[in-house]
């Protein structure tokens, strides 16, 4: 039989409920009327825990969604600069394969001026040395480029007295933002 109170299994013979501790006797001597309101007090647990329960469930799957949306939404301001970037350093070189090269470079054009040697010259070597990494390498759509730097050094030649270091730069900066896709190890004028 099952406790009329707490509903645990007791023996048929039991006197009283091991769980609860109801004397069954005394229950039954009251009679089933005493049984009628034990069972609406289970289900109205049952109930205000099932409301308790679609509570939290319902306030769960609105924490999840708000979260999701949430995370949509991030993901496609993310998507959209992503393709701003793209749109913005299409046909543009990725400057790995030209890393050590425009580092020298940079060296020479940011540093300063060295006593004795032709900066200027230096400066070209270094700028065709950018470009032959490229041909060495057979770095694809080189060839579109070439102009842009072969203008650099056209421009280093021109004007080769130390004084035109901040030309150079300008002229560098310019043409490596024509040619090659942004990184993080680039050098830039003090001065913008």
């Amino acid at each position: 039989m099952n406790c009329p109170n707490c509903a645990k299994r007791c023996p048929d013979a039991a006197e009283d409920c091991q769980s609860c501790g109801l004397v069954f006797a005394k229950w039954r001597s009251q009679g089933s009327s005493a049984a009628a309101p034990a069972a609406p007090v289970s289900i109205a647990v049952k109930t205000q825990e099932g409301a308790t329960s679609s509570t939290l469930l319902l306030f769960g799957i609105f924490i999840v969604t708000a979260g999701l949306w949430h995370w949509d939404g991030i993901s496609r301001k993310q998507s959209e600069a992503q393709a701003s970037a793209n749109v913005a350093t299409a046909g543009k070189l990725n400057p790995l394969p030209f890393r050590k090269s425009i580092e020298n470079l940079e060296k020479a054009l940011y540093g300063p001026i060295k006593e004795g040697a032709s900066q200027a010259e230096t400066v070209q070597n270094l700028a065709q040395q950018v470009l032959q990494d490229g041909i060495d390498r057979k770095v694809s759509n080189l060839s579109e480029h070439m102009d842009v730097l072969q203008q650099f050094i056209s421009q280093v030649q021109e004007s080769p007295a130390p004084e035109a270091q901040s030309q150079w730069i300008a002229g560098w900066e310019q043409a490596r933002s024509k040619l090659f896709k942004p990184a993080p190890w680039f050098k830039y004028s003090p001065v913008r």
